[in-house]
């Protein structure tokens, strides 16, 4: 009789044990690095991410956004933004882009903000491409970056935002 009683309080311990690690992980998992950790790096609620597709040399990188398929350059101190103008450029090879000039806060430096600048004509996205290709022997990336807004041009600068707070990319 002893040893069926023991039998049953080492069973009962021995569950009670187990339940309280599952807890204890659960709580440390969805709690603690769900919402810190795994959220921010896109392993959970990919609907809040955007995968992008990069080319990347140094402090310059040509991207498009797969959810607006909307492609952008950023050459080391202005951020060239395809497909939001309509018209044409003297030579074929150029296009019409929205230019904006990326600058630390100066309040606040690990913030970033953006100013916008008159429209330019600059090469195309696939001349751009030839030269990460052929030139710097870049290969296409994929990475996953929080969107954090619906705006074509908030949400590209959010992508800054968090390339800069990464080390991905260097503003002075």
């Amino acid at each position: 009789m002893k040893d069926i009683i023991n039998t049953v309080i080492f069973f009962l311990l021995r569950t009670f044990a187990i339940l309280i690690a599952f807890f204890v992980a659960y709580f440390f998992v969805f709690k603690a690095m769900k919402p810190t950790f795994l959220d921010n790096l896109c392993f959970t609620d990919t609907d809040k991410c955007n995968l992008l597709y990069m080319y990347r040399y140094k402090n310059t990188f040509l991207a498009q956004d797969s959810s607006s398929e909307v492609w952008f350059w950023y050459n080391g101190s202005k951020l060239f933004i395809y497909g939001q103008l309509n018209g044409k450029c003297d030579l074929t090879e150029y296009v019409p882009v929205v230019v904006l000039s990326v600058s630390k806060n100066v309040k606040n430096t690990s913030e970033l903000t953006y100013e916008y600048l008159p429209s330019e004509c600059i090469y195309t996205v696939e001349t751009i491409i030839s030269m990460y290709k052929k030139d710097y022997s870049c290969q296409l990336e994929k990475i996953h970056v929080l969107n954090t807004s619906s705006d074509i041009t908030n949400n590209i600068f959010n992508i800054i935002q968090t390339l800069y707070n990464n080390n991905t990319i260097h503003i002075d």
